[in-house]
Order: C-alpha cells, then sequence, then structure tokens
C-alpha cells in the first residue's frame, strides 16, 4: 500500500508543481516563474511513459493551471447571481475540468506519435509545437502560455506580430526545455563546461530578447499626446458599485447611476475645453446605460438624457445598454449615439458561457432560478464594425468577446480602431480584471490593431500600435482620461495576421517530417 501511494505521489507531483509555477509565472506579478513552470512537468515526460500515464498527469497539470488561475470565478458567480459559494465552486471546478483540454491533446498526440526519446531535441520540438499551435483552439478562458511576457512587461512579447502569442508561448517553451537539459545533465567532469556555458548562453539569450523591441510598453496615468495626426478619445471610467449594478433598474439607483456617467462625462469635457482640444469620441463601458435603446424607446427620460448630452459635447458617444429583441428577450449590446442623432449598434455575438449564457442551466430546478436574468440574454451575428465618418471604422467587442476576438486582413480595408467596453466588477479585488485586460491588450498587439479599452470597475486602457505603446488608467476608481490616439492605415495588418496559416501549416510539416525521419530511418544491429 505505500510503495502505491508513492508510485501516484510520482505521478500526481511533477504537473501539479508545474501548475503551482505556471500559477505564479502568469499571475500579474514581476515573476520569472514561467520560463521554468514546465521543468518538472517536462522532466517526468522525458521517460516517454505509457500513454495513460501521459493523459493522467496532462489531466492534472490542466486541472490545477485552470483551477488556481481562475479561482475567481466563486466570487464572480457568488456576486452576478447572488447565490452561495457551493454553486461557485460547481461551477470552477466544471470550468476546471474543461478548459484547458488543448494542454491534454498536445500530449496525447505527442505519446501516439511516439518520437524516439533517445533524441530528445527532436522529441520536445514536437511536444512544444503541438502545445503551443493547439493553443490557438477555442475555450472558455483563453490562457496561453506567452501571454505571460506581456503580464510580465517583457518587451520580446511585441514579437506576436510575427509569429502570434502561441509563437511567443513556443519560445517560453523552449526555454523550459532547455533548462531541464542542464538539470539532467551529468555533472561530469567533460560536461560540466558543457553544462554552464548552456546555462550561461540561455540567460544572456533570455536578457537580451527581454528586450528586443526598445521600450515599447509604458505603464502609467494616460498622458495627454498631441503629435501626429489622432482621434482624441475621453475615457469615462464610472466605478458604479456592484449592488448599484445589481439593482440598476431601480428608479432611485437609475437616476444616481446616470448622474455619475454625466457629470464625469462633463468633467472631462471642461478639461478639454481648458486644453482647447476637441474631443472626436467619448466612450462609456458595458451596460453603461441601464436602459434600452430601442428607438421606440428613445423619449424615455434617461435615454433623452443621453442624446443631449452627445448634442450639447458634439462629439460621438460609444456606450453599453441594452436593446430588446422579440418575446422579451434583451441583448447586450453598444451605441454609437452621433450628434446628427444617427444611431448605430452591435449587439454582442459571444456570450459569457455560465454568466450570460446559461440555455441548459436554465432548465435545472435549483441553479437556473439563480441566473433568469442571464439566461434572457441572446446573441447576435451584427458585424462588428461601425463606421465613424467616411475613413475610420470603430470595430467593437464587448467585455468576454475581446479575449475571443481573431483580427484578419480583411477588416483593415478601411483603418480601424478595436473598441472594447467592459464591466469587470463581479470579481471582486481578485485579478480576474488584471487577466482580463491583458489578454485583451495581448489580442491587440498579435493583431497590430490599435485599441481603446472602457471597464466600469477594472482596467481600462490605449493601446497605440503606431508607437508600440500601452497607457493604462488607474483602476477600481471613477475616473475620465483624455488621450490622443494616432489613426492607423490600411495596411497596418501584423504580418502574423497575414500569414497565420502558413506559419501554423510550416508547423505542422515539421512535426510530420521529423515523424517520418525516425519512422522511417534505416536500423542498425549492433
Amino acid at each position: 500500500m505505500p510503495m502505491k501511494i508513492v508510485k501516484y505521489l510520482n505521478v500526481i507531483s511533477a504537473p501539479l508543481l508545474s501548475a503551482a509555477f505556471f500559477y505564479a509565472g502568469w499571475a500579474p506579478s514581476k515573476s520569472i516563474f514561467i520560463n521554468f513552470a514546465f521543468v518538472p512537468l517536462f522532466y517526468y515526460w522525458s521517460g516517454l511513459r505509457t500513454f495513460r500515464q501521459i493523459i493522467f498527469s496532462a489531466a492534472i497539470f490542466s486541472f490545477f493551471t485552470s483551477l488556481f488561475s481562475a479561482h475567481w470565478i466563486i466570487q464572480g458567480v457568488i456576486n452576478y447571481a447572488q447565490t452561495s459559494w457551493v454553486v461557485g465552486a460547481v461551477f470552477l471546478i466544471f470550468f476546471a475540468l474543461i478548459n484547458n483540454y488543448h494542454i491534454i491533446l498536445a500530449a496525447g498526440l505527442w505519446k501516439l506519435l511516439n518520437i524516439r526519446p533517445s533524441n530528445s531535441i527532436a522529441s520536445f520540438s514536437v511536444l512544444i509545437l503541438l502545445y503551443s499551435t493547439l493553443e490557438i483552439l477555442p475555450t472558455i478562458f483563453p490562457g496561453q502560455v506567452g501571454v505571460a511576457w506581456l503580464v510580465n512587461e517583457i518587451p520580446s512579447f511585441f514579437l506576436a506580430k510575427y509569429i502570434g502569442i502561441e509563437g511567443i508561448s513556443a519560445i517560453i517553451l523552449f526555454c523550459n526545455f532547455f533548462l531541464l537539459k542542464i538539470f539532467t545533465t551529468p555533472i561530469q567532469a567533460q560536461k560540466r563546461q558543457y553544462s554552464v556555458s548552456l546555462l550561461l548562453l540561455l540567460l544572456v539569450a533570455y536578457l537580451g530578447g527581454s528586450f528586443i523591441g526598445g521600450n515599447d510598453r509604458k505603464l502609467a496615468v494616460l498622458p495627454n499626446s498631441t503629435n501626429g495626426e489622432s482621434i482624441e478619445i475621453l475615457l469615462v471610467q464610472p466605478n458604479i458599485s456592484n449592488p448599484d449594478k445589481i439593482n440598476e433598474q431601480q428608479s432611485i439607483t437609475k437616476r444616481k447611476i446616470m448622474k455619475t456617467l454625466i457629470e464625469l462625462t462633463k468633467a472631462g469635457m471642461a478639461a478639454a475645453a481648458e486644453q482647447n482640444r476637441k474631443i472626436d469620441l467619448i466612450i462609456w463601458p458595458e451596460t453603461a446605460v441601464p436602459e434600452v435603446f430601442n428607438q421606440q424607446h428613445l423619449g424615455g427620460i434617461y435615454q433623452k438624457e443621453v442624446l443631449d448630452l452627445v448634442k450639447e459635447s458634439k462629439s460621438p458617444l460609444i456606450t453599453g445598454a441594452y436593446f430588446e429583441e422579440k418575446d422579451g428577450l434583451f441583448s447586450n449590446a453598444v451605441f454609437l449615439l452621433l450628434p446628427s442623432g444617427e444611431i448605430s449598434k452591435y449587439r454582442k455575438n459571444s456570450l459569457l458561457p455560465g454568466g450570460e449564457s446559461n440555455t441548459f442551466l436554465a432548465k435545472l430546478p435549483w441553479i437556473g432560478e439563480k441566473f433568469k436574468f442571464a439566461a434572457s440574454l441572446v446573441a447576435s451575428n451584427d458585424p462588428s464594425q461601425i463606421a465613424l465618418g467616411q475613413t475610420l471604422n470603430l470595430e467593437i467587442s464587448i467585455c468576454y468577446e475581446g479575449i475571443l476576438k481573431r483580427y484578419n486582413s480583411e477588416n483593415f480595408i478601411i483603418p480601424a480602431i478595436a473598441i472594447n467596453v467592459a464591466n469587470d466588477l463581479w470579481f471582486g479585488d481578485y485579478f480576474e480584471p488584471t487577466q482580463h485586460a491583458f489578454i485583451t491588450l495581448a489580442k491587440s498587439i498579435e493583431a497590430n490593431r490599435s485599441m481603446a479599452r472602457v471597464a466600469n470597475s477594472g482596467i481600462s486602457f490605449v493601446y497605440d500600435s503606431i508607437q508600440n505603446t500601452t497607457s493604462v488608467m488607474r483602476s477600481n476608481m471613477a475616473s475620465t482620461a483624455l488621450v490622443s490616439l494616432k489613426t492607423p492605415h490600411a495596411n497596418a495588418e501584423s504580418f502574423y495576421v497575414k500569414n497565420k496559416w502558413i506559419l501554423i501549416t510550416l508547423k505542422l510539416l515539421f512535426i510530420v517530417g521529423i515523424f517520418l525521419f525516425f519512422k522511417f530511418r534505416p536500423k542498425y544491429s549492433s
């Protein structure tokens, strides 16, 4: 019996330790843990154990990376559904079981290919390319390894414009593999110099690579930049409280929310006037206006207040609100209101599972009652781009959609600026808002797409793809910021966006080539 326990601990300990390192390296901190997080797992796999052991250890790693990195789900479910921690825990466990399935798939395919362990560089190259390539598969909350470099403010992340986020993941995984090689090299007189030299080379390469791109990323309170052709954007972060968002349909709460939004916006307008700057666009966050903006409802008190503010400011306004669909259902929407009175809308395409889309959960007698409002939201297939005048498009994403966004070169026929509006309120002081913001930023950097993101409570930022700078507002406080964002060119798409499928094809051809080489190479007998 003790031997069985030791055996199971051996299977569990390596992936569990790697999951803990992964969490420490991916969480918002100045950590380099991600660069050796996979060493315990790779060490366990280096003996190419049985298919069952590989799959089981991959499942352990997958489960615990999701469990550690997304523990905020419990708090989000408690606040959103006004339910108990038990329901939140059930959601978290379900999420952790299915979210990082690409890890299990990569490990299984690697084992099935069965590249000979005697040639570990070739073998682990196949594993790393499988792992990183499969990161593009759809999942609930993408947790690509490469985003860790952005979280830790390593400028090398800007290489994602050329090789994608999964390309950065591959670099990090190769760093892990070379560390594994160093630590598993026998310390003999002949090989000691090799180990030390390789470690030194890796250190120099890592430190050098960390500064590729120069001082690209600047985290600071939003600056007032006026150099070059640009669009002046006023970001309004109202920081509406959780109780107010829950009770936003009550008239007294509705009045309080609208007063906050309008007063903050007017304060921003006054500051712009003092600087003699014309505001080209005002952005409010997701569901900022607790009202329906259908044409027949525009005569309502609060709808008129918003429309009057747009006329007074003479500036277009982007705001989150609701749109009433048929049969009394609602969609989460963004509206572009022009001073001329013209209104364009975008209704959310991708709903948050367990938060906005609960077709299955709504049928459950106990849990379904807790999610009546969420279950009433419906998805649309609206085009994500809204024209702002004749020369610029706004490419809209609402909250969760920002981390799923797949930009493509067809959208660059007319220059576009990405707009992401979010709430991020339900998760309290946990680091979900930071994770959410960084993944959204990573997607825009990868596509070389300028972006303005406004959150109700969380992290609001502007990424300028022309200057390669990111500026962040102070989080979790009511504030405004006026920023100049340089207007992109129509041909500004990244190398990765233009050549994504070519790069993926080359990686897959490399994997097939390695497999065929070891499958059919001559075998010699002693």
